[in-house]
């Protein structure tokens, strides 16, 4: 491991004061670094390990660069030391199940990506665990039911989704399960009662 000393921070001006490490794998002939990251590899490109530290000294960021492209697993940490969002990249974009955990360790957000975009389930939580909404994307758009849920896992409300356009009936239910309410909508317009 390599660490940049002060001296170096005048590269980046005075206000650039935060140590950081990097960690190569792979050897690199020539390259301009900027901020922990490689910008430009005139040879070579380096297959890297980048970690950032808070103040300190705990790691506030763990990401595996593969070609100058982040490419497999990323951590980013509380200033606690907890994890607080753990993700997988391929060639630059997001790739995979990311989940985004509370200063507690409890698992808040849980999203699929895709080559870099919303693909399949989008779940939240309640601090008990609990699932607070389930939403369904598909290429980046909204598509199938998201439910809501109450705090006691009874379904809050139900909104039909079409390419990304709230269609057909959105149902409402109170906090025991039964029905309170019913809203037609038709590409994301409501539409009226007839009386």
């Amino acid at each position: 491991m390599q660490r940049i000393k002060k001296f170096m921070n005048l590269i980046f001006e005075p206000e650039f004061s935060k140590p950081f490490r990097i960690v190569f794998f792979n050897c690199i002939l020539t390259c301009n670094v900027a901020f922990g990251q490689i910008i430009e590899s005139n040879s070579i490109a380096a297959d890297s390990t980048y970690v950032n530290y808070f103040e300190d000294g705990k790691t506030q960021r763990i990401q595996l660069f593969e070609n100058g492209l982040l490419t497999g697993p990323s951590w980013e940490f509380h200033p606690s030391g907890q994890v607080m969002i753990h993700n997988n990249w391929k060639l630059g974009k997001k790739n995979g199940r990311e989940i985004i955990f509370d200063q507690v360790g409890r698992k808040i957000r849980s999203v699929n990506w895709q080559n870099g975009i919303l693909h399949g389930d989008e779940l939240s939580f309640y601090p008990t665990g609990v699932i607070q909404k389930k939403i369904v994307w598909v290429n980046n758009l909204k598509h199938g039911k998201s439910i809501w849920y109450h705090n006691n896992s009874f379904p809050s409300a139900i909104y039909p989704y079409e390419k990304g356009l709230i269609h057909g009936d959105v149902i409402f239910y109170d906090s025991d399960g039964k029905e309170n309410n019913r809203k037609r909508f038709f590409r994301n317009e409501l539409l009226k009662k007839n009386k």
